[in-house]
């Protein structure tokens, strides 16, 4: 549900509702990649004190006007404008279920982020179900929709996805949203009790 005054959904929430409670995610001389920045989160980021921000998407040239100033084009599966090692937080929050070839758009990630650094990596799960949903076939908007949950979806994820973080080199660590928000401002909120904060670390 949007909020009527900012615009938030309930995933924009509880990820800002997490991040204030772990201020150490942006610290001084901190650089911080995001992917697909969203507005909300983009007018937050930029303002933050001594990080180097860069905020890029594959889609800034064709849906340039739709994205935040300064946005630049990045295509996860392959950045080479980034050296090994670079980033010490990644926040991409419901893009690999766009990406065809998730997989290497995680191994890319990893890449550029250092070592003992974290990210966000956000996806929509399907709970109860133990596998990931993905069919080639499926190409139709209406029929994504219908099956994915969203038009250009191009899978849902399944409770399998902490081990195909794991199968790309990310130790993934999840907090339910009930272990840091009360019960009380969960249901004022609008959020969705059973989600988590999708964390994930670069041994």
């Amino acid at each position: 549900m949007l909020c009527p005054r900012c615009r938030s959904n309930d995933r924009d929430r509880y990820f800002w509702l997490y991040l204030e409670k772990h201020p150490d995610f942006f610290r001084p001389g901190l650089r911080l990649l995001h992917i697909g920045p969203e507005t909300i989160y983009y007018n937050r980021f930029r303002k933050l004190p001594g990080v180097e921000y860069v905020a890029g998407d594959k889609f800034i040239l064709q849906f340039g006007a739709t994205y935040p100033p300064e946005t630049i084009y990045v295509d996860i599966t392959d950045m080479p404008q980034f050296p090994d090692n670079h980033f010490d937080f990644i926040f991409c929050s419901h893009v690999l279920e766009y990406i065809q070839d998730d997989k290497r758009a995680l191994r890319e990630q990893y890449r550029v982020l250092k070592p003992g650094a974290k990210a966000i990596i956000s996806v929509p799960i399907k709970h109860g179900s133990p596998v990931t949903l993905e069919d080639p076939s499926i190409t139709d908007p209406e029929e994504q929709a219908r099956v994915y949950g969203d038009t250009g979806h191009i899978r849902y994820y399944g409770e399998d996805f902490p081990e195909k973080l794991r199968s790309t080199g990310f130790r993934p660590v999840f907090t339910p949203v009930t272990d840091f928000i009360p019960a009380e401002l969960i249901k004022q909120c609008v959020i969705n009790p059973n989600d988590a904060i999708q964390l994930s670390y670069k041994d």
